[in-house]
């Protein structure tokens, strides 16, 4: 058996959704463009590799739940598996929000066909006259293979007839009535910190507040318990020589340090105490050098 697709585009490598079909899982339950999925029933997830075999074995009927991030917040949401929805046809353009004017014209579609062009305003179909998108899709509704639909649409202010039949490839899947029971807690974001991986093989992954990282470990880390993270020793050496060894000695450490800490993918801190340590350390042997400076001139003269 097949099991159903989520319903969303991705970005790429991460769970962050960029788009959201019209008709699918994630559209039902109420899954928003920005949102970062974080598990899938019960899974967590990292990729869509994992969304994927999260998904698996899902049947018509079957309850569905997911968890999101979403400004700030973990929200849970939850569907029910419908089947799926018969064809109708499809336009075949984008609209500008909120209006019947044509932003873009898919190649071959019912729009194409007739001759819609990028810019015109679809005015009616099969005189209905049109003022949303979703009077777009009500006028269609009904029409099949085979059938001539008509179409009126403002072109620089001139009202132009159109015409096309419906073929087998005009037709998409029909838009279903919202099946969503959506409910959003008050829980925040899980702390950064060393969780399960997601991909299920033993291993730990570092979440660090907002989403999971590349950074992953054996599972000593500790089951379900978040690590923070720990501030860096280079940093602090850095900051104390600056004071006990006032030359190139802090330089060195704190670029060290600031090295350090962007490989840590999260896990260390301390990024201005080695700043500080660096500039210290630069202030330090300036004024050094020109002591010895003034002190050899004095004594030369």
């Amino acid at each position: 058996m097949t099991s159903p697709s989520l319903g969303v585009s991705l970005r790429t490598g991460t769970t962050q959704v960029q788009a959201v079909q019209q008709v699918g899982l994630a559209a039902d339950a109420g899954v928003s463009a920005g949102d970062q999925v974080l598990s899938v029933r019960g899974q967590l997830v990292a990729t869509g590799a994992d969304i994927v075999a999260a998904m698996s074995g899902l049947s018509v009927g079957d309850a569905f739940d997911l968890q999101v991030a979403r400004g700030g917040q973990v929200v849970a949401l939850q569907t029910i598996v419908a089947p799926p929805p018969p064809l109708a046809v499809s336009m075949g353009v984008s609209l500008r929000p909120g209006t019947t004017q044509v932003m873009s014209v898919a190649p071959a579609g019912l729009a194409a066909t007739a001759g819609v062009l990028a810019g015109d305003q679809l005015m009616s179909v099969n005189g209905r006259l049109l003022a949303s998108g979703a009077d777009v899709r009500a006028a269609l509704d009904g029409c099949s293979e085979g059938e001539v639909v008509s179409l009126q649409v403002n072109r620089s202010g001139v009202v132009t007839p159109l015409q096309a039949i419906v073929h087998s490839s005009m037709l998409a899947e029909r838009t279903a009535p919202a099946r969503a029971a959506v409910t959003a807690s008050s829980a925040a974001l899980p702390p950064a910190g060393w969780y399960p991986s997601p991909a299920g093989d033993g291993t730990q992954r570092y979440w660090d507040g907002t989403q999971w990282s590349a950074a992953t470990g054996p599972a000593q880390y500790g089951v379900a318990r978040p690590q923070y993270a720990q501030t860096s020793g280079l940093a602090v050496a850095s900051l104390i020589c600056a004071f006990l060894v006032p030359f190139v000695l802090p330089i060195i450490l704190g670029v060290a340090a600031k090295n350090d800490i962007r490989r840590s993918n999260g896990t260390k801190t301390g990024e201005g105490l080695a700043t500080a340590g660096i500039v210290l350390g630069w202030i330090f042997t300036i004024i050094t050098v020109l002591w010895v400076f003034v002190v050899f001139a004095a004594l030369s003269s």
